[in-house]
């Protein structure tokens, strides 16, 4: 497999309408697993999906013509995880943001309509992009971007990407940090199949953030496939099975064994 595309098909009958190239398949330092890994983030007329290879393009979703692409690897002297990128790019609002890795541009903020750099974060740790998407938080009354990179999660403000904070307990131990976070009003949950889940509690003092611990243990819902939280409760699989938890408190409610790591 030496290529990767985008293809829309017919809802009716499953027929390919188009298909657009993207690139060649990423590079895989450890185990081979040469495929598509990201999911195109539809807005509007337009959709955007990045390849493993970090070939990230915006295409017309009625005719598949891309209107612009970059290459995260090349444009921002990117750096992917052993097993290539995988995230799917956030949209929000005017912007598109993703995370290219490494200490030059670690994640970068573009127009969704021109592909136009609006802001670059460039983190000091130099950490590779790992697997899990960017999503947003409120967390202490600052919009910022809130992303699980190798060497821990981290948040960036939504308007100009400077560094708010870092929390890296989650990440130690773990060669792949796929889930993506859960945000809910100041608090952030990560999760890792290596480490265990975590819970902190942001809060903003004269500029700076504070991190804060309310819980950390291997117990909690750490597959790939991520987590939920519907109402107080966390769902989601460890290596034992389906598991459902306070999300405040990491109190098991119940777990069952009929259902596996997803």
């Amino acid at each position: 497999m030496e290529n990767e595309s985008v293809q829309a098909l017919s809802s009716k009958d499953g027929k390919e309408i188009w298909s657009t190239r993207l690139g060649k398949v990423g590079p895989n330092k450890g185990p081979q697993y040469p495929a598509a890994r990201s999911t195109p983030t539809v807005d509007g007329e337009a959709l955007y999906a990045l390849g493993s290879d970090g070939d990230l393009a915006a295409v017309e979703v009625a005719s598949g013509k891309i209107r612009w692409q970059k290459n995260l690897r090349t444009d921002f002297a990117g750096k992917p995880g052993n097993w290539a990128y995988a995230e799917s790019p956030l949209v929000d609002g005017d912007a598109l943001v993703c995370t290219p890795g490494g200490s030059s541009v670690t994640i970068v903020a573009l127009n969704k309509k021109s592909g136009a750099v609006i802001w670059k974060c460039a983190m000091p740790e130099g950490d590779e992009a790992a697997y899990a998407s960017i999503i947003v938080s409120h967390a202490g009354g600052v919009k910022q971007y809130v992303q699980f990179l190798q060497e821990g999660v981290v948040g960036v403000d939504a308007k100009t990407g400077k560094f708010l904070w870092r929390y890296a307990r989650t990440a130690e131990g773990s060669p792949a940090n796929i889930p993506t976070p859960i945000a809910d009003k100041d608090y952030i949950y990560t999760a890792a199949g290596r480490s265990g889940g975590g819970l902190i509690k942001l809060k903003a003092d004269s500029g700076t953030f504070q991190v804060e611990q309310i819980y950390f243990t291997p117990k909690l819902p750490t597959a790939i496939g991520g987590a939920v939280k519907i109402g107080d409760h966390l769902y989601g699989t460890t290596g034992q099975g389906l598991l459902c938890a306070e999300f405040l408190t990491a109190n098991v409610k119940w777990q069952e064994r009929a259902v596996g790591a997803g």
